[in-house]
């Protein structure tokens, strides 16, 4: 959701977010691009720091992709962020397929 936020936050009005989510037998991948005014490299490379932001005073905390980056970690995936080609940003959140396991007897 934190990733939708700040895809939406950086586009301007009338302006494309899109999520998508594709699974293979060892991971998920789930990736938001935007068509906005994107990312450097630079904000990328420390984009995850705590209290680390590119929006404007009083807009937001730095916080949103530290946590992120945390709650991905804790099930043992990744994140990436940076600046697309064309222009706008892409985040990806890659986590392992999750291990099927018996039935669940209460």
């Amino acid at each position: 959701v934190n990733l939708l936020i700040n895809a939406c936050d950086a586009c301007p009005s009338g302006a494309h977010v899109e999520l998508r989510v594709r699974s293979s037998e060892q991971q998920v991948l789930f990736r938001v691009t935007d068509n906005g005014v994107g990312i450097s490299e630079e904000a990328a490379a420390r984009a995850m720091e705590p209290f680390f932001t590119t929006k404007p005073v009083g807009k937001g905390s730095g916080l949103g992709l530290a946590v992120t980056q945390e709650i991905v970690k804790s099930h043992r995936g990744s994140l990436r962020i940076g600046p697309l080609p064309a222009g706008g940003t892409c985040a990806e959140i890659i986590l392992p397929q999750a291990a099927e396991k018996g039935s669940y007897d209460g």
